[in-house]
């Protein structure tokens, strides 16, 4: 069986208490956001019982890593947020991502088969990464995407340069949409012309987005 994990409904709570807190005595807390490597892949080629299994045996290993002031969630099939909390330095993150990290090497054991499962981590600290706990939580999120951007099996910590990237894609992508629903890609042709007869060999086709459209 899972070991008793809280529910993402405690998280928000827990983490807000503990904001409250911090931002009245002062101090750092931090979110780990941690999501397994590619395990759509093992509930599609072993089945959902050994994907079972195997969140048992991960959650069981995280909450090895968990001290006595830390707090682990399960967020997700195979999401886990991990809430650290009175934290006097940084290095007190980052040795707690390395021995999760290291719990992961061992091979996981499902029906005497031996599975190797990496994890990707993303991590978001208050104060500087976000205010409330949802901005904590989604920081946090960004950081993971980004370690699985970078090859997976990592750790990223959040940055605001990962905020301006997303902003700038969403922008983009909407603006796209826009221009499509309102016609504002126009394509031009431009000839080829060989210099030696002056002939035209071939036309190349530019799509220009002309923006406000006319």
């Amino acid at each position: 069986r899972l070991p008793a994990l809280r529910r993402r409904g405690h998280l928000e709570q827990r983490l807000a208490r503990s904001l409250a807190r911090i931002k009245h005595e002062g101090g750092k807390l931090a979110v780990l956001y941690i999501d397994l490597d590619n395990f759509k892949n093992i509930n599609d080629v072993f089945g959902h019982k050994h994907g079972d299994d195997l969140l048992v045996q991960v959650s069981q290993r995280l909450a090895a890593v968990v001290g006595g002031n830390d707090t682990l969630f399960r967020i997700g099939g195979d999401e886990f947020i991990l809430l650290l909390e009175q934290i006097d330095n940084d290095s007190l993150i980052y040795l707690t991502v390395n021995r999760i990290l290291a719990a992961f090497k061992k091979p996981f054991v499902l029906e005497f088969k031996k599975m190797y499962v990496n994890a990707s981590i993303g991590t978001a600290v208050y104060p500087g990464d976000g205010e409330t706990a949802l901005d904590l939580v989604r920081s946090a999120d960004m950081a993971m995407h980004q370690a699985k951007r970078e090859g997976k099996n990592r750790h990223v910590q959040f940055t605001k340069g990962m905020h301006d990237e997303l902003y700038e894609k969403l922008w983009i992508e909407n603006g796209i949409r826009y221009g499509l629903l309102h016609q504002e890609f126009v394509v031009y042709y431009q000839p080829k012309v060989k210099i030696g007869n002056r002939r035209t060999s071939s036309l190349e086709a530019l799509i220009r987005w002309e923006k406000g459209g006319k």
